[in-house]
C-alpha cells in the first residue's frame, strides 16, 4: 500500500516506525546482484541469533567492532554495490539487527536513488508482502517541486521509505523491515535496508 501526501500529520504506526529508524541510527552512526539473495531462505546468509564466528563464516568481509555490541563489514564481498553491513550482535542473544547500506550518486531530481529504492522495494514486496510505502513532504516545505527532490531529502523535509506492516508475520524470526532513503547533499544519497529480529526490543530495554 502506497501513501503519498504533503501533510505533516503521520499515522501513529508510522511514528513508531520512525522511532525504530532513529534507534537504529543511534546504534550505527548495485542492486541486481542482491535481488537473488533476497529470495534465499536466510537474509544474505544471516539468521537470528548467529554468533560472531558464524557470521565470519559467511565470508562477507572483515568484521570490525564499533563497541557496545555493534559491528560493521565494509565493502561486503557478496553484495556488490553495498558499501557496508552494520550488525548488532550481543554475546548472549546473538544477531539481533542487520542494516545493509548502499551509497548512490544521483542527480538533484533523485532519479538514480529512486530507481535503486524501487528495485529493492520490488524484491522485498515479492518476498515479504506489500507492506506500506510512504512518500511524504512537509506542508511548509519550499522543495515540493520534483526538481528539488534531493534538496527536500537532504533537508529532512521529504521522506521516502517502505516498511512491513505492524503485526505482520515474518519469516526467519524477523519482527520488522524498513527501507529508507537519506542524504546529506544534493548528489550523494544512501539507501538503508533495516532488519530487526525477535529479542531486539527486549535487549534495547536493558
Amino acid at each position: 500500500m502506497e501513501k503519498e501526501t504533503d501533510c505533516t500529520t503521520i499515522t501513529r504506526g508510522f511514528m513508531r516506525s520512525l522511532a525504530f529508524i532513529l534507534i537504529f541510527s543511534i546504534c550505527f552512526p548495485a542492486l541486481p546482484e542482491c535481488i537473488p539473495a533476497l529470495s534465499d531462505s536466510a537474509i544474505f546468509g544471516f539468521r537470528k541469533g548467529m554468533n560472531l564466528e558464524q557470521i565470519e563464516a559467511l565470508r562477507l568481509g572483515t568484521l570490525h567492532s564499533l563497541g557496545k555490541d555493534a559491528y560493521v563489514i565494509s565493502q561486503p564481498s557478496k553484495l556488490r554495490g553495498a558499501s557496508k553491513i552494520a550488525l548488532k550482535v550481543p554475546s548472549k542473544e546473538g544477531l539481533l539487527k542487520v542494516v545493509v547500506v548502499w551509497e548512490v550518486t544521483t542527480n538533484e531530481q533523485g532519479d538514480q536513488i529512486k530507481e535503486k529504492f524501487n528495485e529493492i522495494h520490488t524484491a522485498l514486496t515479492k518476498k515479504y508482502g506489500i507492506g506500506e510505502k510512504y512518500d511524504l513532504i512537509k506542508t511548509d516545505s519550499l522543495w515540493k517541486d520534483p526538481k528539488y527532490w534531493m534538496k527536500g531529502i537532504s533537508n529532512k523535509e521529504r521522506t521516502l521509505l517502505w516498511l512491513t506492516e505492524e503485526g505482520q508475520v515474518l519469516p526467519h524470526g524477523l519482527v520488522g523491515i524498513i527501507l529508507e532513503v537519506t542524504a546529506k547533499n544534493l548528489n550523494k544519497a544512501k539507501l538503508f535496508l533495516h532488519y530487526e529480529f525477535q529479542g531486539n526490543e527486549a535487549y534495547a530495554k536493558k
